[in-house]
Order: structure tokens, then sequence, then C-alpha cells
């Protein structure tokens, strides 16, 4: 299983569930009050209602696009640690390589500020 099939699916429950949790909570509370309250819903309450539902709907739909942006950049910046180990690893090799050989040490590289 590869980082990145495990990755998202954790960004975006730990993004999503929340934002459901409270779009349910609300909704319970709403749906107690009228039917404890004996309140026949007005066309203006059942606006309010819908409007308040299509907000709770995009709450959720940004918290799962900002989440799956994370998880993008996460895996990405993941994926450059993978690559530049990967060309470390490869120029460790070749300098034990060259020393089994009985030639001396490489030149090193300067790096460049800030690596």
């Amino acid at each position: 299983m590869g980082l990145e099939s495990r990755i998202r699916p954790q960004f975006l429950r730990t993004a999503i569930l929340p934002t459901v949790v409270a779009a349910l909570s609300g909704a319970a509370a709403v749906i107690y009050t009228i039917q404890t309250g004996h309140v026949h819903p007005t066309a203006g309450l059942r606006g309010a209602l819908t409007g308040f539902a299509v907000l709770a709907v995009a709450a959720i739909a940004s918290a799962a696009l900002g989440a799956d942006r994370i998880a993008r950049s996460v895996l990405g910046r993941c994926n450059a640690l993978r690559r530049t180990s990967a060309r470390s690893q490869a120029d460790l090799r070749a300098v034990v390589d060259q020393l089994r050989r009985g030639e001396g040490a490489p030149v090193r590289r300067a790096q460049p500020p800030g690596t």
C-alpha cells in the first residue's frame, strides 16, 4: 500500500469528520426544536434552513478540497525527499566504490546556501 493511498484518506477524515458532525448536530437540534415546540415551519424558516443546509454542504466540500490540497503538498514533499535520498545513496555508493578501488576521496562539491 503506497503512501498516497494511506495519507489522502486520513487527511479527508480529519478535515471532513468535524464538519459533518457539526452539521448533523445542528440539524438534529433544529429538528428537535421544531418537533418539541410544535412549530409549523413557515416559508421563511424553510428558506433559512435550506440556506444553512447549503452552507453546511459548502463547508464540507471546502474541507474536502483543503484536505486534498494538503495531501498533495505533503506527498510532493515526501516524493522530493525520496528522490533526494535516492540520489544521495547513489552518490555514497559511488564514493565507497572509489575508495575500495584505492582511488582518493572525491572533491566534495560546495553546497548552495540553504540546502
